[in-house]
């Protein structure tokens, strides 16, 4: 075997036993800091909110609908579409509007910096920090990495 090789074979052989051991003993996790975190998030999107519901297109938004959800997509649908007259950039499945970040951010609307930054910090919480805490054993998480699996070689866990 060449030197190139077997330094490579070497590289993920060492590498594969280091994340075996990482399996098995787990990883710590701070969960305090996690609750802690949480919390910060919880306080910078409800003053988000009102940062949002103190715009002219929220007051708009509130003129044309009874009660407003601003988590609602079909009610953002429907604002953005059928009242403000939105030009539909971007399709759902389904064939709707879309009201994803992006699609939000495609059309290019100063009152929703404050509504795209909710929604960065929500799936902040919601996504990262939530399942950290949900996959704590105690302060351990025991992850799984695949190897194998991702066809681009790149390593993925779970």
């Amino acid at each position: 075997m060449n030197p190139m090789t077997q330094d490579a074979y070497d590289l993920m052989h060492n590498g594969a036993l280091a994340l075996a051991r990482c399996e098995q003993h787990g990883m710590r996790v701070d969960v305090p800091y996690i609750h802690k975190q949480q919390k910060k998030i919880d306080k910078r999107i409800a003053k988000l909110e009102n940062e949002f519901k103190s715009t002219k297109l929220y007051k708009r938004w509130e003129k044309s609908s009874k009660k407003i959800n601003i988590y609602s997509a079909d009610q953002l649908r429907d604002f953005l579409y059928n009242v403000e007259g939105h030009k539909i950039e971007k399709r759902t499945g389904k064939g709707f509007g879309s009201t994803d970040i992006e699609a939000i951010q495609d059309l290019d609307i100063p009152d929703f910096e404050s509504y795209l930054k909710i929604n960065k910090l929500k799936t902040l919480r919601n996504t990262f920090l939530a399942s950290l805490e949900r996959e704590a054993v105690g302060d351990t998480i025991h992850p799984f990495f695949h190897l194998h699996l991702p066809v681009t070689y790149r390593g993925s866990s779970s």
